[in-house]
């Protein structure tokens, strides 16, 4: 467990109801996430797959609710391309290494100022902004997001979804991807994986990552399925390669 030193000064500066993300120590990326929930103070690394906890010896009721986690009930959508902001836009998304083709009919939500994204079961919402939650739920019952699916195809399976939509651009839709949301395997996925065919694990080149993935293929290969994980440099993430480096990770 993470001692409270780490974090819980940053979990008391939220608002109630609301999470954000930090950097663990002298880690590059946020992976730090701290959380203000009603009766207690939370914590979760995802490098260290490590938390913390601690409960409020007082409880505030009767308060504002915090924005709405699930569902978002008719937001104000406009197209990407006739949003006002478009180019904080183009230039959030050239940070990401990603560009507006590779996503999938992308809408603007005029109030929350998220690119709002919609799958076959569930809708999400990235902010462009660091000071909140990257992606916020709108519809969906599923931690994962599936791009889509096809019997007769194998498998990849990256961690965040923009990784997971450039890898899918990339591969002209060869493959059924999945982007975990996190470094784990979600039980409702397994059965999917187990019944298809091979499955790539495309996971970001750090600890977290790494020690992902060789989890998911031990838990995979007892069922007897064809796994593999795909290497790519230190550091990166799927994103963050070329269209062309992607393609060569997964022999195409």
């Amino acid at each position: 467990m993470l001692h409270t030193d780490e974090w819980l000064h940053l979990a008391k500066q939220q608002a109630v109801g609301y999470s954000n993300r930090y950097r663990h120590g002298a880690e590059s990326r946020r992976n730090l996430v701290v959380y203000n929930n009603n009766d207690s103070w939370s914590c979760w690394c995802h490098s260290c797959q490590e938390g913390g906890y601690v409960p409020k010896e007082f409880v505030v009721l009767n308060q504002a609710p915090p924005e709405p986690q699930h569902p978002i009930w008719n937001p104000k959508l406009v197209p990407l391309s006739e949003a006002k902001e478009i180019s904080k836009i183009i230039q959030f998304l050239n940070s990401k290494h990603m560009m507006i083709p590779y996503l999938p009919n992308p809408k603007w939500d005029t109030e929350r100022h998220r690119i709002v994204l919609e799958f076959p079961e569930q809708r999400v919402g990235r902010s462009i902004s660091n000071s909140d939650a990257k992606w916020l739920k709108y519809a969906g019952e599923v931690d994962h997001v599936k791009l889509d699916y096809s019997e007769d195809k194998d498998f990849v399976l990256t961690e965040d979804l923009f990784s997971a939509l450039k890898v899918r651009y990339a591969t002209a839709s060869r493959f059924n991807v999945v982007a975990l949301m996190g470094t784990k395997l979600d039980s409702s996925l397994e059965p999917l994986l187990v019944q298809g065919k091979k499955v790539n694990i495309m996971l970001d080149a750090d600890t977290a990552g790494r020690s992902g993935a060789m989890k998911i293929k031990r838990r995979l290969s007892l069922y007897g399925k064809d796994v593999e994980v795909i290497n790519i440099p230190d550091g990166l993430d799927p994103k963050d390669l070329t269209l062309n480096e992607i393609k060569r990770a997964l022999w195409m």
